[in-house]
């Protein structure tokens, strides 16, 4: 019972009480070398390809069809399920393949 209570005034008073274990030291982890840069790497990659132009995505064999009907690159992002830019660069590079097309 006297125990109780003294846990009880210690807990009840401003000062914490005493730890009767010590924590072990924590180490360090070695420093590691940095990692190249997203872009250096990317970079690596884009010029190790044999062609000239950089390939990010590639245009579905079903553009032309869906860029008919769908008349703008927000919907034919939202039907891809690609980014805006993405679906611009399409657009362009489709364009520039069949310059007939008005759309």
């Amino acid at each position: 019972m006297d125990a109780r209570r003294a846990r009880a005034a210690r807990i009840a008073g401003s000062a914490p009480a005493p730890s009767s274990k010590t924590r072990p030291s924590r180490q360090q982890p070695a420093p590691q070398k940095a990692a190249p840069a997203k872009a250096a790497r990317k970079k690596a990659t884009a010029t190790e390809d044999s062609g000239t132009e950089r390939v990010y995505r590639r245009m579905p064999a079903d553009f032309a069809a869906v860029y008919r009907q769908a008349g703008s690159a927000a919907a034919v992002a939202d039907h891809y399920g690609v980014p805006r830019y993405t679906a611009h660069g399409w657009i362009s590079r489709f364009k520039k393949q069949d310059p007939a097309t008005t759309n």
